[in-house]
């Protein structure tokens, strides 16, 4: 199996494992057999148990159910550390899905305008069957900085702006 191919495989199965690990399973004791699991250096085969939500290696005295992994890749939920897609209910829940598809199950905005963050876009997020996300709530920026058309008419027309000037300097001024 490709590492790519591995990556996918082990991509679906965390998402599984998160959606037993939901609010309707935590009560649930899970036993997951027969997994590579991912220790910062490469896969080992393990057993993993799932008990009140919480992951460990430490096998609890009831067993409600069991999975058998057959052998196949579990990593840690990966997390994107700067992305500003999370920022208003626009197009929320595909954005959502498409995550936890690839298992990034954390998410960073940096800069977002605190007035798009509805409590129906807080309600939908931070909970166990979707993505944590934390915002930085508005970007420092200087004056004409940082968001400002990224692909100006002209660099000098951009530098323009963003120094305050008016007009463009081609030599020094005594």
């Amino acid at each position: 199996m490709t590492m790519r191919a591995a990556a996918r495989a082990a991509g679906l199965l965390l998402a599984l494992v998160g959606f037993a690990l939901s609010a309707e399973a935590r009560a649930e004791t899970i036993e997951w057999r027969n997994g590579r699991w991912f220790d910062g250096q490469g896969f080992v085969a393990r057993t993993f148990y799932s008990v009140d939500g919480v992951l460990t290696e430490t096998k609890p005295p009831g067993i409600a159910s069991s999975v058998d992994l057959s052998g196949k890749f579990v990593v840690p939920p990966f997390g994107d550390a700067h992305h500003h897609g999370i920022d208003s209910a626009e197009g929320l829940d595909a954005k959502i899905a498409r995550f936890v598809e690839h298992g990034i199950f954390y998410v960073k905005n940096p800069n977002v305008i605190p007035d798009l963050l509805t409590p129906e876009v807080r309600q939908r997020l931070n909970r166990p069957d979707s993505i944590d996300v934390v915002f930085s709530n508005g970007g420092l920026t200087a004056s004409g900085g940082h968001p400002v058309k990224l692909t100006p008419a002209s660099p000098r027309a951009a530098c323009s702006r963003a120094c305050g000037q008016r007009t463009w300097r081609t030599k020094p001024t005594s």
